[in-house]
């Protein structure tokens, strides 16, 4: 006989006591972090949903989808340097000709 494709009554009762045996603290934090999840997601969809509105008759699909991406990690695009972002680039990808050696 294989693993349960469904929860019992009495493994959801256990699930229920667990919980309800956190502390008042816990369950508050918990509930804070499970409203906060769910509301950056759905910001993150709205942002999405503004920039195809705006830009979707300028840009292409893959410039969209990037700006999109830029838009929901802003926290992480803060923590970048752009500057050595650009060099590498750059350096790595030249294609201008040196034509004054």
């Amino acid at each position: 006989m294989g693993p349960k494709k469904y929860p019992s009554g009495h493994d959801k009762l256990l699930k229920r006591r667990k919980i309800e045996k956190l502390t008042l603290s816990q369950k508050g934090a918990l509930d804070k972090f499970i409203i906060k999840e769910a509301k950056e997601v759905q910001e993150g969809k709205q942002a999405v949903k503004l920039l195809k509105n705006y830009l979707r008759s300028t840009m292409s699909q893959e410039r969209l989808n990037g700006l999109a991406l830029i838009s929901i990690e802003h926290e992480t695009l803060q923590e970048i340097d752009i500057a050595s972002l650009v060099d590498d680039f750059a350096s790595k990808y030249a294609r201008r000709m040196s034509l004054f050696k």
